[in-house]
């Protein structure tokens, strides 16, 4: 068997106690299977809280982290429609599955496999997994149309840049809720029609103006619950609320969303219906191709760097996506 190098870990903890940098016998693909040799691996919040233990007990008793990444198809399982030597964009590729994308291969479903256009590097494939496909859901979760404006909270984020990218793509009016100027110039540069520091500013009041106080028509929100307070005010009658994380408990307001029909739409890109995802992958799809939208990336490390860039990721002020190179 070959042998190829990865990081794992098999206890939760911090990620300088628990990842490893080990060697594995490389999986050749089964039916319907394709084996990648990884070029980058995108990190993203969720890889961080599943090695800390915060997604419960680790589902598996040694885990390659990471569901993102890219690389090259290198062999294939039968029945499959790839090619080998195909440029590849990952997704999913950890969810309830114990290899990822951290180490030189991966095997897996065909499914979890993208092709690359040619004009994108490895190194934007890598960032087309999680962040992209939660910014394309949310957005086709929008009951809204060509000239509607909606509010993108944690607008410098990578789901919150990839949403104002798509929005404009999509021909929407965008306003973003971001924490410092920093933050309000990646936003504009993404092209965010209006930025909002949530920390200095009375973003209700704000909102409410510059909709000439009729509310946003939809909202792609990051904390659902530390932003209760004023989202649903901050919003028309029969708007959506498309929310993939939510960093504070709060009461559901039940009669603040009833009296506005309101709708709540919670975003999980990995339970995501296969009429969802496809279509989600479709429109990321058609804007990569219009050359419409490209990722932020903040910084590059090397794979036996992952415990610092699962630190970097888990302080939560980067910029732009945190890849590692394999």
């Amino acid at each position: 068997m070959i042998s190829y190098k990865a990081a794992f870990y098999e206890r939760s903890g911090h990620g300088e106690s628990v990842l490893q940098m080990g060697a594995f016998e490389k999986v050749e693909p089964a039916k319907g299977e394709v084996c990648v040799c990884m070029e980058y691996s995108g990190v993203n919040p969720s890889d961080t809280k599943i090695r800390a233990g915060l997604r419960g007990d680790l589902p598996f008793p040694k885990i390659i982290p990471h569901s993102d990444g890219s690389g090259i198809i290198q062999s294939i399982g039968h029945g499959v429609s790839l090619s080998v030597g195909q440029r590849v964009w990952i997704y999913n590729a950890g969810f309830q599955r114990p290899f990822g994308t951290a180490g030189e291969f991966c095997t897996l479903p065909e499914t979890l496999c993208v092709p690359l256009q040619d004009h994108m590097s490895f190194e934007e494939g890598a960032c087309l997994g999680i962040p992209a496909i939660t910014a394309a859901a949310c957005l086709l979760s929008l009951d809204v149309k060509k000239k509607d404006t909606i509010i993108i909270t944690g607008g410098a984020g990578s789901v919150g840049l990839a949403s104002i990218q798509l929005a404009k793509f999509l021909g929407l009016k965008t306003i973003v809720i971001v924490s410092s100027p920093e933050k309000a110039t990646a936003a504009q540069n993404a092209g965010a029609d209006l930025t909002l520091n949530y920390k200095k500013e009375p973003i209700l009041d704000r909102i409410l103006e510059a909709t000439q106080n009729q509310g946003a028509n939809g909202m792609i929100d990051v904390d659902f619950g530390g932003n209760i307070d004023w989202s649903v005010q901050a919003l028309c009658d029969h708007a959506v609320i498309a929310t993939y994380a939510s960093n504070h408990n709060s009461p559901f307001p039940f009669y603040m969303f009833m009296f506005k029909t309101i709708t709540l739409k919670p975003i999980f890109v990995y339970t995501l219906t296969t009429d969802m995802r496809t279509k989600a992958i479709n429109l990321l799809n058609k804007a990569i191709a219009a050359k419409a939208f490209k990722p932020i990336i903040a910084s590059v490390y090397p794979l036996e760097d992952i415990a610092q860039t699962h630190k970097i990721v888990e302080k939560g002020n980067k910029i732009g996506q945190i890849l590692l190179k394999i």
